[in-house]
Order: structure tokens, then sequence, then C-alpha cells
């Protein structure tokens, strides 16, 4: 007898592997749907997002444009003040000089315990030494009003102090000038150290 071998019957076999191969393409075909929805829906979130990123944009570049419109404006008319007003400045710092050339200054000096504000030889106010700047300014301020001098006058002032004079003092008067120089647009006052 003569084996004939195993005979199998494929049929059932492929039939099965079908049915496999089926549902996995059809398995396949719903995932490929799903990640196209999927990829459509952030697709069109990316596109909302770069509209709403686009606006933003153009509102920034507005905004910039209307800054940087603002900004040549502020510059423009600062410029032009300064040149309207550097003239006006550059006068005042000349008859200041012209003043002090000529003798027409103001004097305080830091003598014998309290600072004498003259004018020519008159006296026109005194403040002891000690007082606060605010004081030292008050006594000029009422020199300078007693004298008929307005705001926008241009004074020169010359303080005179000794090398005996203490350093408080003279920054008292410095402090001084400061308030002085706030209300009198150009007070101008020369520091001037003598050897007694």
């Amino acid at each position: 007898m003569r084996n004939k071998g195993i005979i199998i019957e494929l049929t059932a076999l492929l039939d099965v592997i079908l049915i496999m191969l089926f549902w996995v393409m059809l398995n396949m075909d719903r995932e490929t749907e799903k990640i196209k929805t999927d990829a459509a829906e952030k697709a069109a979130e990316y596109e909302q997002s770069a509209a709403v990123m686009a606006e933003q944009l153009d509102e920034a570049r507005e905004q910039y444009d209307e800054m940087q419109e603002r900004y040549l404006d502020v510059q423009s008319r600062f410029e032009q003040y300064i040149e309207e007003n550097s003239d006006a400045n550059a006068a005042a710092a000349i008859k200041a000089v012209e003043e002090l050339a000529q003798g027409n200054a103001f004097t305080i000096s830091l003598t014998n315990g309290e600072y004498l504000i003259c004018r020519d030889s008159d006296i026109l106010a005194r403040a002891p030494i000690g007082e606060t700047s605010s004081d030292i300014s008050g006594s000029v301020i009422a020199a300078l009003n007693k004298a008929g001098y307005e705001n926008d006058d241009v004074i020169t002032c010359v303080f005179v102090y000794g090398k005996a004079s203490r350093i408080n003092d003279i920054n008292r008067m410095r402090a001084a000038e400061e308030k002085i120089s706030k209300l009198y647009d150009n007070f101008y006052c020369s520091y001037i150290k003598v050897p007694y």
C-alpha cells in the first residue's frame, strides 16, 4: 500500500483568511477616515488660529504705525520747541554775562554768621547761618521782589564765601539756588571763594 499523504482542504482556510483580510481592510478604512477627519479638524483649527494671529498681527502693525506717527509728531514738536527756545536761552545767558560784566549782579556774601543779600551797596535782606535752604531762598526771593524783578527777568547773582565757610552753609545756598531757579527761570548764580 502506498501512502498517498495527507490531503488538506484549503477552501475553508481560504475563506477564513479572506474574511480576516476584509475585516483588516475595513478597520484600516475606518481608521483612515478617522485620521482624515481628525486631520481636517486640526487643519481647520490651525487655519482659524492663523486667521486670528493674522488679525492680531494687523492690529499690532496698526498700533505700531500709530505709535510711530505719535513719536515722530512728538519728536518734531520737541525739536521745534528746542529750536524756538534755544535762541531765548542763549539770549538770556548772554544777558546774564553782560550783567555780570557791568556789575549789575546781586551779591550774597557768607560773612559774620549770616548771608547778606546786597545789590550795589544796599543790603536788601539777611538770613542767619544755620537756617534751612527754604529760609535762605525765601530771603533771596523777598530781596528780588523788593528790587522789582519779574519771574522771566534775567537775574545774575554772585555767592561769595571764604575759606572759613562750612560746606553745609555752601550746600544750603546751592539748595536755595535750586528753589529760586524754579520760580525765576533765568536766575544765574556764580560761586566765588575768596581767600579770607
